[in-house]
């Protein structure tokens, strides 16, 4: 199973760069079409990011390890990193949480370099504790937060199956 997932490789992040690519079309689209609190321009910016940094990645290992390329892939994750932080900070604020300043992206790119210090491979290593970890676990909390408060909403209707469509419920009388 090790030498069809090494062998398919490029495929494979060819896909999960598609992922972020198309994730980030329909975000940055979203925005003008949809009026919600969530910051989702943040989201797309960072879903371009990391898309460009797995199609980098796949190049990497189609051209061989070039120095080159295997900077430009740190450096896209890194700042698709920080992207995905700002969206994080700016849902936790919209949802009524703690307002916590930009500075905390300077922390924690300020930590992932240290990981500078154990070569390239290490600084990718780091950006992804330091600063992919918890700017992931920080925005899935504003979303929880964002979900359970739509409990009474018609939006909650839509995330869970209904004899009716979420438009045209029936009125309890």
């Amino acid at each position: 199973m090790t030498a069809v997932l090494e062998g398919n490789l490029d495929y494979i992040l060819l896909v999960y760069g598609l992922g972020f690519v198309l994730l980030a079309i329909t975000l940055l689209g979203l925005r003008t079409t949809v009026a919600s609190p969530l910051p989702w321009k943040w989201l797309g910016i960072s879903a371009v990011f990391l898309g460009l940094s797995a199609w980098t990645d796949m190049l990497t290992l189609a051209g061989g390890h070039r120095g080159e390329l295997q900077v430009l892939e740190t450096a896209l994750f890194v700042v698709g990193c920080a992207f995905l932080v700002e969206f994080a900070r700016t849902t936790w604020t919209a949802v009524g949480g703690a307002r916590v300043g930009r500075w905390i992206i300077v922390v924690l790119l300020a930590l992932t370099a240290l990981g500078g210090f154990a070569g390239l491979r290490g600084l990718d290593a780091t950006a992804g504790y330091f600063v992919g970890l918890p700017g992931g676990l920080w925005a899935a909390a504003g979303s929880g937060v964002i979900s359970e408060r739509a409990a009474d909403t018609d939006a909650r209707c839509c995330w869970q199956p209904r004899p009716w469509p979420c438009s045209s419920r029936p009125n309890a009388s």
